[in-house]
C-alpha cells in the first residue's frame, strides 16, 4: 500500500471511486476534491484509469 492524494474531476467521481476501492482509512477534501491515504497499486490505476483522478501535485502542508 502506498500513501497518496488524489484529485477528482467531480464529487460524484470520487464517491463511485471510494464506494468501489478505498480503505477505511482515508481522508477527503470536498472543496479541492482529493482523496488522502493508503491505497493498494491498482486501486490506485483504477482512480486514475477510470475515474478520471490525478496524482495531486500539492504539498500536504499549509506554507507561511
Amino acid at each position: 500500500m502506498k500513501k497518496i492524494t488524489l484529485e477528482f474531476p467531480s464529487a460524484d467521481t470520487m464517491a463511485e471511486f471510494i464506494l468501489v476501492c478505498a480503505s477505511k482509512d482515508i481522508e477527503t477534501d470536498m472543496i479541492y476534491l482529493t482523496l488522502t491515504g493508503k491505497l493498494e497499486q491498482r486501486c490506485i490505476d483504477l482512480a486514475l484509469a477510470e475515474y478520471g483522478a490525478k496524482i495531486s501535485e500539492a504539498p500536504d502542508f499549509i506554507l507561511p
